[in-house]
């Protein structure tokens, strides 16, 4: 019985080291497990590091490009404006040019214009003065008409001896003369 006890305590060491074992198995399987993962997501991250950086000096390649595209796009509107500020400035002397010789045509057509418009004034107050001068005249006219057919009538009266068919024509003022019209 000693020796059974013995191999008793023999195997029950060999059992525990056995489940010692496959306990160190299991863990070593799940540690194996995790170092593969953990390799793989090793391996992902310096692939995902490389990409970044293959895409980090792609985008500063395309950036360094733009910049100096944008430099050749401002030098280009910098002279695009100067361009824009010259022709400006030329078009705006042509128009001040422009503008002061039809100014100086206006001043002269005003000029012109105010000689007319003082001649014809001058012109209208000589008519008028003529034609107040002949109004006078006509006026004095008719007064001295007015009164030879007065004197013509009063002797007429006084005498009763027919007229002369050619004065009839005078005093009924077909001799032409417009100053003894409608006064018989």
């Amino acid at each position: 019985s000693k020796r059974l006890l013995a191999m008793a305590d023999k195997r029950l060491q060999y059992q525990q080291h056995s489940d010692e074992v496959k306990k160190l198995k299991a863990q070593m399987a799940t540690m194996k497990e995790q170092a593969a993962a953990l390799t793989e997501q090793l391996r992902r991250a310096v692939e995902t590091k490389c990409d970044l950086v293959v895409a980090q000096t792609e985008m500063e390649r395309i950036h360094e490009i733009q910049m100096m595209a944008k430099e050749d796009e401002l030098v280009g509107l910098r002279k695009q404006a100067k361009n824009t500020a010259d022709i400006t400035a030329k078009l705006e002397l042509k128009f001040m040019n422009d503008m002061n010789v039809l100014s100086g045509r206006i001043n002269d057509m005003d000029r012109r214009h105010r000689n007319e418009i003082l001649e014809k004034d001058y012109r209208i107050a000589q008519l008028e003065q003529q034609v107040s001068k002949m109004k006078t005249e006509s006026v004095r006219a008719r007064a001295r008409g007015a009164a030879a057919t007065t004197t013509f009538r009063k002797s007429r009266f006084l005498n009763p001896s027919p007229p002369s068919p050619r004065s009839n024509h005078e005093v009924d003022g077909d001799n032409g003369d417009d100053a003894t019209k409608g006064y018989l």
